[in-house]
């Protein structure tokens, strides 16, 4: 899955961990700065490095370039701008398996959903260890960035919702509450429970036509708006969407 496309506002100075062959526990510390076009700049020589791979020395900066895209991808869902297919199927709902990410299943959809935005789930997409991607999304002021409702609206009432408190279900299911607006009426006069909101959400698109979307749109973000979600122009924070 490909990592959304926004940007920072400005540089930002990181400490991350540095380990050899994958071994968190031979890791040590230094500075790395993260441009606000994604890319990144290190005190060592990668280049180096790299060759030196070839004959079995393993550095886990040399995953940067990849575990970047993984913490884009993971701070993006948690953001609600970046949408991932989870089915229901059964009793259960199955988070589908794309590219490199495995299928898993989950008892409840809020349940995969918070799978979905776990480190882990981000880091097995571009198959990285997770915890370069929590050491490096827990640096970012992404919480600034978004556009969540106050506790007042996603606790209180809603138009088009039966029950009070239904936008923060949707939310805690992945889904932005913008979606609402388009979805509801689909289904006829409401108002609506959030679990039928939710159930119709995710089976609006199948697997392929979302895919096909995000091709067509050439970013999740926008994909996330075709599906209901605020225009990226009206996003709020700091990460903007380009």
């Amino acid at each position: 899955m490909a990592a959304p496309k926004f940007t920072l506002d400005e540089s930002l100075e990181l400490r991350i961990s540095c380990a050899t062959h994958d071994d968190y526990a031979t890791r040590r510390t230094h500075s790395m700065t993260l441009n606000p076009d994604w890319t990144f700049e290190v005190p060592h020589d990668l280049e180096n490095e790299s060759a030196a791979a070839v004959f079995g020395a393993r550095l886990s900066c040399l995953d940067l370039p990849k575990a970047i895209e993984a913490v884009r991808l993971h701070v993006a869902l948690n953001l609600r701008r970046a949408w991932y297919d989870i089915l229901p199927l059964g009793g259960s709902w199955s988070i589908g398996e794309r590219r490199r990410a495995p299928a898993v299943s989950r008892p409840t959809v809020h349940l995969a959903a918070m799978y979905v935005r776990s480190p882990r789930f981000a880091a097995s997409c571009h198959r990285v260890p997770a915890w370069q991607v929590s050491e490096m999304s827990g640096q970012l002021p992404w919480t600034e960035w978004w556009d969540r409702p106050s506790a007042s609206e996603l606790l209180g009432p809603h138009p088009r919702i039966a029950e009070r408190g239904g936008l923060e279900l949707l939310w805690e299911a992945g889904i932005h509450p913008d979606t609402v607006a388009s979805i509801a009426p689909e289904i006829g006069p409401g108002p609506h429970s959030a679990d039928l909101l939710i159930h119709r959400a995710y089976r609006r698109y199948s697997a392929k036509q979302i895919r096909r979307i995000h091709d067509r749109v050439c970013g999740a973000p926008n994909a996330t708006d075709l599906l209901g979600g605020r225009p990226a122009s009206t996003r709020r924070g700091r990460g903007r969407g380009t």
